[in-house]
């Protein structure tokens, strides 16, 4: 009987231990409104996304100019015909000074609308839908210059063909935005099915139970936390080393495209060359629209355009079997590989 009753305390001790861990576990610390406005800030503060642009887009259309996206307030203008007052002119007293990407941008007005909309009208490639609340992040994280058709008319014409704008996610997320040879396949991943897309893996709640404002860009964005809160939701398991080894090999493969481009190339041109403002007719008659492709598919999934700031940025991640892709079909129309 003693010894029954013994091992019924040890059980009963047991759960106890167990119930107790599992409480202490789920339970959160919680913070006040101001505690979360506080650490959302300085998250948004390290992220980049505090930017303002005061060089280009003013004194006209707020909404067909750089200013668009680049300044809090012509972003709110979009669909309007409101012209932003030039405020290069130091004559000029109707606005004093540029507004950054602030808490306003987003969460009112145009950029809450396309939140609730769930997709938005892209200036090139038409209705981009299904894309939840990423569709704010979308609108500007867009292909800006010109469709892959485009390009490719633009360089038989003997035009400038320019890169992808910098940091278009939009095009490797959804698989839209790529050069494409006519009789390859091209799979695309899953990131751009997700409920929310891009606010999904860049925005994952914290443990102290709001929407992370770091984005996964900069400041504690990849800390360990943030990357199994966001990654580690799906691929479970997953680790920073995982990701570098991806990256890695995508970087390996986007420079032998890029060294296969260049080995066609005229002497004396590179790579950066094709995209410049004004092409030079000896380099263009002199090229194929295989290395075209090839070169354009380089930039957009590896290329930089300085040593910060580059155009996808995420070496595949945001879509690594098109991006994989992209390469792949690249350095076999280029090369014997």
């Amino acid at each position: 009987m003693k010894k029954t009753l013994v091992v019924m305390l040890l059980l009963l001790s047991a759960l106890a231990l167990v119930v107790g861990a599992q409480a202490t576990a789920s339970e959160q610390p919680k913070l006040n409104g101001l505690q979360v406005t506080t650490q959302i800030t300085q998250e948004w503060m390290d992220s980049g996304k505090q930017f303002t642009a005061g060089w280009s887009g003013y004194g006209a259309r707020a909404s067909s100019s750089c200013a668009s996206c680049h300044d809090g307030l012509g972003f709110t203008l979009n669909g309007t015909d409101v012209v932003l007052p030039d405020i290069r002119n130091e004559l000029s007293e109707e606005r004093p000074h540029v507004i950054g990407i602030t808490c306003q941008a987003c969460h009112t007005g145009f950029g809450k609308d396309l939140m609730h909309a769930g997709g938005y009208e892209s200036e090139r490639m038409g209705y981009i839908d299904n894309v939840g609340k990423g569709a704010t992040c979308m609108f500007c994280h867009d292909l800006r210059y010109g469709t892959p058709d485009e390009k490719l008319a633009a360089f038989n014409a003997g035009e400038r063909v320019r890169t992808p704008h910098y940091s278009s996610a939009m095009e490797l997320i959804t698989g839209l935005g790529g050069m494409k040879y006519a009789d390859a396949s091209y799979p695309s991943g899953t990131h751009g099915n997700l409920e929310d897309s891009c606010v999904t893996c860049h925005m994952p709640q914290t443990n102290e139970g709001y929407a992370s404002h770091a984005f996964g860009v900069k400041g504690n964005g990849m800390s360990d936390e943030f990357l199994q809160a966001s990654c580690g939701s799906c691929h479970l398991g997953i680790d920073r080393q995982y990701i570098d080894s991806f990256q890695k090999e995508i970087k390996e493969l986007a420079y032998k495209v890029k060294n296969a481009v260049e080995a066609g190339l005229p002497e004396g041109f590179d790579i950066d060359d094709i995209f410049a403002n004004n092409p030079d007719p000896e380099l263009f008659s002199a090229m194929t629209e295989e290395q075209l492709i090839a070169a354009y598919n380089y930039k957009l999934v590896a290329g930089q355009r300085s040593d910060t700031v580059k155009y996808d940025g995420t070496y595949g991640v945001h879509n690594p079997p098109y991006a994989k892709a992209l390469l792949n079909e690249s350095l076999k129309r280029l090369t014997a590989e």
